[in-house]
């Protein structure tokens, strides 16, 4: 990626990466130069590149072997970069859908475990409905939890279903009776001196 900074031929005959670049990439450069020089053995780095003219940031593989004359004297080096902008992007798009997936599995694998937990609190509810000579009072009470279990499980179904991307079934909802039921649970829950009131005006409420 060397074209980026524009540079022409005339421009970097016998300078060095330290009169190119900028002071900490200039410095690298020129030890990676050093070592293949020094060594005799090729360097091969991948590393960000500067801000792309859209503000992106690329990045390049650059490639340095030692040059030799006819004696095999080493007497300078050549040294390419290749564009891996998009192949980068690429890779990191299929690891945050690597990731993505991987949650999804651990997410659906909970709400598998917590619906069964719900299932649990659904039966016992009832179970102690039917068996309680209990007053209405707690009665009531565990009817409510009985229904808010229910609407937590469908609630929970959703989640998978959207995660397993099958076919969702859609229904008309009723909002004057939806708020009538949240006015429900409210007046069996909150204290008694706190008075609920609903106003639910006439006509249609049902939406899709």
């Amino acid at each position: 990626l060397y074209a980026a900074f524009n540079t022409q031929t005339g421009e970097v005959l016998g300078k060095t990466a330290l009169d190119l670049f900028p002071e900490d990439l200039g410095r690298k450069y020129y030890d990676d130069d050093m070592r293949v020089i020094h060594s005799g053995e090729p360097v091969i780095d991948e590393e960000e590149a500067k801000p792309l003219p859209n503000g992106r940031i690329g990045w390049q593989v650059t490639s340095k072997v030692p040059m030799r004359d006819a004696a095999g004297q080493i007497i300078g080096l050549v040294g390419f970069s290749q564009d891996v902008t998009e192949y980068k992007e690429a890779q990191q798009r299929v690891n945050r859908q690597e990731r993505l997936a991987a949650i999804g599995q651990l997410a659906a694998g909970i709400a598998h475990d917590f619906r069964n937990l719900l299932t649990t609190v659904i039966l016992v509810s009832q179970l102690a409905q039917r068996k309680l000579d209990a007053p209405d009072q707690v009665s009531s009470y565990l009817e409510n939890i009985t229904t808010e279990a229910r609407k937590a499980t469908d609630l929970v179904q959703q989640i998978l279903d959207f995660g397993r991307r099958t076919e969702i079934e859609t229904r008309l909802l009723d909002l004057a009776t939806l708020l009538g039921s949240v006015a429900a649970v409210l007046v069996r829950t909150l204290p008694e001196n706190i008075l609920v009131r609903t106003k639910i005006d006439a006509g249609q409420s049902v939406i899709h």
